[in-house]
């Protein structure tokens, strides 16, 4: 029997205060002749990744190998550490498995028997002096998810790091995707004080993974 049916409840995030229950019907499909021409725009039969939609809506695929659920095994890995995915606000668990697997924006390590979430930060102070006083660039106001982030206020320019993106070059990525300062304008205008990086470490419990440690 390869049906299996699941329910999970959360808060929803765009109904604030609202439990949701979501239902997922799982079922699998087996296709019967893969060698059919018809079924090359979904990457068979050499298993090759493919594309639908175009621009915001386009969505990519890849055939992977059956038994490497990596969603199952994130799951379980929560779970044998105290941490309940159905506690998280709705798409969370989405977003923790987008930035472990799919993009290296983190890793989750068990330290001292605890499971934690190591993430990296750049953090920019960028310096000018403005009617001849020192000013730095803080973030006045950011909208996030449909709402305001009190949070981020008077903050410096940062950035989520990858998981083996070395300082400098998340230095020119933050300045290129938050101010529109291409590397070009960056080498001109810009000085680095290389004597001012210092790396500085942060414990703490994530708003988005209720019970996650985050380092």
């Amino acid at each position: 029997d390869c049906y299996t049916f699941q329910e999970d409840r959360s808060s929803s995030a765009t109904l604030p205060g609202v439990m949701t229950r979501y239902r997922a019907h799982n079922i699998v499909i087996n296709i019967k002749d893969q060698n059919k021409k018809e079924l090359n725009k979904i990457g068979l039969p050499g298993g090759i990744d493919f594309s639908v939609g175009t621009a915001e809506s386009q969505k990519n695929w890849t055939w992977a190998l059956v038994g490497d659920n990596k969603e199952d095994e994130l799951m379980t890995l929560l779970h044998q550490h105290g941490v309940e995915a159905s506690d998280f606000p709705a798409q969370s668990f989405a977003e923790l498995y987008d930035e472990v697997y799919e993009r290296s924006l983190s890793t989750l390590d068990v330290v001292g028997g605890v499971l934690t979430r190591t993430i990296k930060i750049i953090k920019v102070w960028l310096h000018a002096q403005v009617l001849n006083v020192d000013h730095m660039l803080l973030v006045k106001a950011k909208w996030q998810k449909g709402s305001f982030d009190a949070l981020t206020k008077d903050q410096p320019i940062s950035m989520r790091m990858s998981v083996d993106q070395d300082w400098s070059e998340a230095l020119e990525e933050a300045l290129t995707t938050r101010l529109g300062l291409n590397t070009h304008f960056q080498k001109q205008f810009l000085s680095v004080d290389n004597g001012s990086h210092k790396l500085t470490e942060e414990v703490g419990y994530s708003r988005s993974y209720p019970g996650l440690k985050t380092l």
